[in-house]
């Protein structure tokens, strides 16, 4: 019989003090069921807890309140990082909520699909997570949504994704006002926040249906925004105040990422984001003919190192793009044609990687074969190129 059956759970929490971490979750958890079970229940600080909170029946979500109930009483442990799946269940969904509110040492939350019936909604009621620096939340509802922006003072990252696994242009998009307060406070209250992320027309209208410029505390190093919707959905007053969001950000902005955006947004990106080094546009995924560059006042950026313009199929509109980025490093675009090789191995010095969605290189050889005879041809291109095919559908 295995000594350790009879130990009582004190004991086994005295052993795992004096063991690492990491042996914890990728060994000893390995040694024996038993030994799972045990580190599954173990008082002890665990530094990263994986809540699979799934189920393959119905019958199986009894489990895994238990479950969570049982969590809540362990008040000697510190979670720090926790990541959940709910399987959009209304009744494990508040427990989790519930569970959430014994973990005043969590540090990152990332949180997918949350269901809240309306009659629900009263129970989610408010959290306070003190220490939260990192949350990433998906497929939930903006109610809730509102708790947890509001939880912490101390995020540095905060990525918000679609309420709804799917989205329809008939649904109403628009916040309540109660909605937009909690932004506003959201972006008064987190003035370390570095990265903000926005997914989903609802998201999108949260922030900027209305200007929150004056509210905006934090200065940003990365910033997000994919929304997926034509360009026409886009008013001008919400143009407008993603202009002056973005004003508020001119001064620590290094990473932009827009999927739609108008001719204002993509000429403030080029000329008054002093200190940007990767852009990716998105911005003919919807509308292929929107945009002219040269029609655009677009300044160049030189200290652009990283830049992705995945959707934009002519070379002479890549070429006008690329000749803003003269030394950039990493280039990520939709079609590469022999003219674009040409192009990248002479006037781009600098380029250490070209990834690409599709060749359209004629030659049996493609691109890479393409490359390598101008190497042997040309002695005085860029011969320090790697090409790599993108599977990036996002």
């Amino acid at each position: 019989m295995d000594p350790f059956e009879k130990l009582p759970e004190e004991i086994f929490d005295g052993i795992l003090r004096h063991i690492d971490i990491n042996d914890i979750l990728f060994k000893l958890s390995l040694v024996s069921k038993k030994w799972y079970e045990i580190i599954g229940k173990s008082s002890v600080c665990m530094d990263k807890v994986k809540l699979n909170l799934r189920a393959n029946r119905k019958t199986d979500f009894k489990e895994r309140i238990e479950l969570l109930e049982w969590m809540s009483k362990k008040e000697a442990r510190k979670y720090v990082h926790i990541k959940s799946n709910c399987l959009l269940n209304e009744n494990i969904s508040l427990e989790f909520y519930k569970f959430l509110k014994t973990c005043s040492s969590l540090e990152s939350l990332n949180v997918r699909s949350i269901k809240v019936d309306q009659d629900q909604i009263d129970k989610f009621d408010e959290l306070s997570i003190p220490k939260l620096e990192s949350l990433k939340l998906m497929f939930v509802p903006r109610e809730v949504i509102n708790r947890f922006i509001l939880s912490s003072c101390n995020l540095k990252k905060v990525i918000l994704w679609n309420e709804v696994p799917l989205s329809y242009d008939n649904l109403n998009y628009l916040p309540t006002d109660s909605t937009i307060e909690c932004v506003r406070q959201f972006m008064l209250n987190n003035q370390y926040l570095e990265e903000l992320e926005i997914q989903g027309r609802a998201n999108f209208y949260s922030f900027f249906h209305q200007d929150i410029s004056s509210y905006v505390k934090c200065q940003l190093k990365k910033f997000t925004l994919k929304i997926e919707m034509s360009p026409q959905l886009l008013t001008e007053s919400q143009e407008d105040n993603f202009l002056k969001f973005l004003s508020t950000q001119a001064e620590s902005l290094e990473h932009v990422y827009v999927d739609v955006c108008g001719k204002n947004i993509l000429e403030y990106i080029f000329s008054k984001l002093p200190q940007l080094q990767s852009i990716r546009f998105d911005i003919e995924l919807r509308d292929p003919n929107r945009f002219d560059v040269k029609e655009l006042n677009l300044q160049k950026c030189e200290k652009i190192s990283k830049f992705e313009l995945p959707y934009v199929k002519l070379f002479d509109d890549v070429e006008d793009y690329l000749n803003l980025v003269p030394n950039v490093k990493h280039l990520l675009i939709g079609h590469i044609v022999p003219r674009l090789i040409d192009y990248a191995t002479t006037h781009l010095h600098q380029l250490e990687k070209l990834t690409y969605r599709y060749d359209d290189c004629a030659a049996a050889e493609g691109c890479q074969g393409m490359y390598d005879n101008l190497k042997n041809e040309k002695p005085e291109i860029n011969k320090n190129i790697v090409l790599s095919v993108c599977n990036d559908f996002l």
